[in-house]
């Protein structure tokens, strides 16, 4: 086996890692991510250098402005289907001519764009146009239903 194949079957020693960086000295220009990664300390003793502990708080800070970034781009995501979604339902609506259409329209949109199993249009006063899947009601009944 040759000494390359030998390297890439064993495990990198420190002195190999030091070897590395001393022949790149700027590969922490290009891999600057794992600088916030990586720990190093100082020969302190038991005590912690003040650089030290602003660099663990500094990564934490860090650590927890992605996981909240995270959330916020979601909630953005979830946010702009909704609008899309609400978007295509009035335009949708505006397009009807008349109450039956309207109906049928609604009760489309509704479960194709916002994923409903059912839904009814119920007015409160007869309309002449209606057809027959609009549920009419008095106000009285709808109440005594809530």
């Amino acid at each position: 086996m040759s000494t390359a194949a030998k390297k890439k079957t064993e495990a990198l020693s420190d002195n190999d890692v030091v070897e590395f960086l001393r022949s790149h000295p700027d590969f922490f220009v290009g891999h600057s991510e794992l600088l916030s990664e990586i720990t190093l300390s100082h020969d302190s003793g038991k005590a912690v250098s003040l650089m030290e502990r602003q660099v663990e708080v500094l990564r934490d800070r860090n650590i927890n402005a992605r996981a909240r970034l995270h959330g916020l781009l979601d909630n953005a995501g979830t946010n702009e289907q909704i609008f899309n979604s609400t978007r295509a339902l009035i335009l949708a609506l505006l397009e009807t001519r008349s109450l039956a259409a309207l109906n049928a329209t609604l009760v489309q949109q509704l479960t194709r764009e916002f994923n409903i199993d059912a839904a009814k249009l119920t007015l409160y006063k007869p309309v002449a146009d209606a057809g027959d899947d609009v549920q009419i009601m008095s106000r009285e009944d709808a109440g005594a239903r809530a």
